[in-house]
């Protein structure tokens, strides 16, 4: 994992939790892949775990995105009506939406590109078969009135009309 969305991407530092077996082994090959973080990055980010800054920093960033999906969820509930329901997940700045429209994946995010708005269907996560109207939407970097922007986008590419 990394603390990509706890620190500033300056500091870059990622890590892994392995079992003991496998440390030395992982190790030897990070070192042959990887330039490490440089040690002042290493210090800084030792400094900010150490003091407990970290844990505050990570209760914030937790109650930004939970608002952000707070907003996901109103914003799809008023562009999409009873047509799209949400993933129960409360992890992650991802969520699945499945939507009910006539239109194609295919087309819907073809549209959604001509909206200026880049979907992702999940179809190239399944083996067999996808699930028909179903969408990656990433909430991370958006504020509450893009949010809703780019959800009026989606709707509009799922040629979904609420009267």
């Amino acid at each position: 994992s990394s603390f990509k969305k706890t620190v500033p991407p300056s500091f870059a530092v990622d890590f892994a939790i392995l079992p003991a077996p496998f440390v030395d082994l992982y190790r030897q090959a990070m070192n042959l892949a990887v330039t490490p973080p440089p040690a002042r990055s290493q210090i800084a980010l030792a400094e900010f775990i150490r003091s407990g800054e970290i844990l505050r920093q990570s209760k914030r960033i937790k109650a930004i995105y939970a608002a952000r999906q707070q907003s996901l969820r109103k914003s799809l509930k008023r562009h999409f009506g009873s047509g799209a329901k949400l993933s129960a997940s409360n992890f992650g700045l991802h969520v699945l939406v499945q939507v009910s429209s006539k239109l194609a994946d295919a087309e819907i995010v073809r549209r959604a590109l001509e909206l200026g708005l880049e979907l992702e269907t999940t179809e190239s996560f399944y083996c067999r078969k996808g699930v028909k109207g179903q969408f990656i939407i990433g909430f991370g970097s958006l504020s509450d009135g893009l949010i809703d922007e780019a959800v009026s986008r989606f709707a509009a590419a799922a040629d979904i009309r609420l009267s």
